[in-house]
């Protein structure tokens, strides 16, 4: 990815009729988009969310190895794995969470099960980020009229963030590839292209003069065998800027 800022520097800046459609693939690529769609469609989740989530986690490698030793594609931990194995009744194996259609087969069920508990992609992706019991504490802080609310009340930058990043991506996935359930909420995203991405606020665009930027990028098994709880991913001082 880091190579189309070389082909179209500027791209940024410029709407999304403006640079040709194979660009825009380079610069938001799909690999694995075969089983993505399959474990997506298995788990009813937005494959769409899921690649924008990839994206922000781990930029597609495969073999991505977190700060927190969250693995693969989606950025699962080793425990949290173990588990998601145990409730598909699929071998645990460390090393094959390196393997695509593994780490999405257990990735997928995790992020899915989040969107079940919580009931909003914008929630379901804040707890991936920070953790279930931590979303739980956010809600019950007050009674939020509105998703938008809680999302800009989120205390950690990295997770307020995080959820407007990969929510962003997944409507240029979604204008780029098509074929994906349109998100839940639209608190912080707009049903069409959306416009560029303050650090702090998410602005909503016209389908006229889509444009883009990139900006900032876990997990408690709880919600999928509510018994087996376990604390969240550690939240980075200052979140890290995958390169496209």
């Amino acid at each position: 990815m880091a190579y189309g800022r070389l082909i179209v520097p500027s791209f940024d800046s410029r709407k999304f009729s403006d640079v040709p459609i194979g660009v825009w693939k380079t610069l938001y690529p799909l690999p694995y988009e075969a089983a993505l769609r399959r474990e997506a469609a298995r788990n009813d989740f937005d494959p769409m969310i899921a690649a924008g989530l990839i994206r922000q986690e781990s930029t597609f490698q495969a073999d991505a190895v977190s700060h927190a030793n969250a693995v693969g594609l989606m950025q699962v931990l080793p425990k949290t794995a173990k588990l998601l194995a145990k409730q598909l009744k699929v071998r645990y194996v460390k090393t094959k969470l390196f393997e695509p259609d593994y780490n999405l087969q257990l990735g997928m069920l995790y992020i899915a099960g989040l969107l079940r508990l919580t009931g909003a992609p914008e929630y379901a992706l804040a707890a991936f980020n920070a953790g279930e019991d931590r979303i739980a504490a956010w809600r019950a802080e007050r009674n939020y009229e509105e998703i938008a609310e809680l999302v800009e009340s989120i205390p950690f930058t990295e997770t307020h963030d995080y959820v407007q990043i990969v929510l962003r991506n997944a409507e240029v996935y979604r204008v780029i590839y098509g074929l994906g359930a349109p998100p839940a909420s639209t608190a912080a995203v707009a049903p069409t292209v959306p416009a560029p991405l303050a650090p702090t606020v998410f602005a909503i665009s016209t389908p006229e003069a889509p444009v883009f930027t990139d900006t900032p990028e876990a997990a408690d098994p709880s919600i999928i065998a509510p018994e087996l709880a376990m604390p969240p991913r550690p939240i980075d001082p200052e979140p890290e800027t995958p390169q496209i």
